[in-house]
């Protein structure tokens, strides 16, 4: 599984190890997430939802110590391209100070955030 990593100034830096495994794509997200790092997530957004494929995305924050309003920026483009794209995007294991400026600023209400990474739904039958 891949993984790059983007040194913040004054921040950890960001891994954004990418998962297309399971019929959903989970990227999961390590460190600060803010104006040095956001490009980086940005861009593996972009790149894992390039194709046809109808595939969620999921986003693991559970390492996310930090977020800025670079970050939040970066979450809501992934939000409006999977969205452009036919796609959810699933916010899960949020951490108490992510989640409480998710909360105060109403983003939770326009993000589906979950508490845990759920198993993938069952293939449809075939005739």
């Amino acid at each position: 599984m891949p993984a790059l990593d983007t040194p913040g100034m004054d921040s950890p830096s960001l891994k954004v190890p990418l998962d297309t495994s399971q019929r959903r794509i989970v990227i999961r997200l390590c460190g600060a997430m803010t104006a040095d790092s956001a490009a980086q997530v940005s861009t593996q957004v972009q790149a894992a939802l390039q194709g046809d494929d109808s595939a969620p995305l999921w986003i693991d924050m559970s390492r996310v110590d930090l977020i800025d309003s670079t970050g939040f920026s970066a979450l809501l483009a992934a939000y409006s391209l999977a969205q452009q794209r036919g796609r959810a995007v699933v916010l899960y294991q949020v951490t108490p100070p992510v989640r409480l400026i998710l909360e105060l600023t109403g983003l939770d209400q326009r993000l589906n955030l979950v508490p845990t990474l759920l198993p993938p739904a069952a293939p449809e039958p075939g005739p």
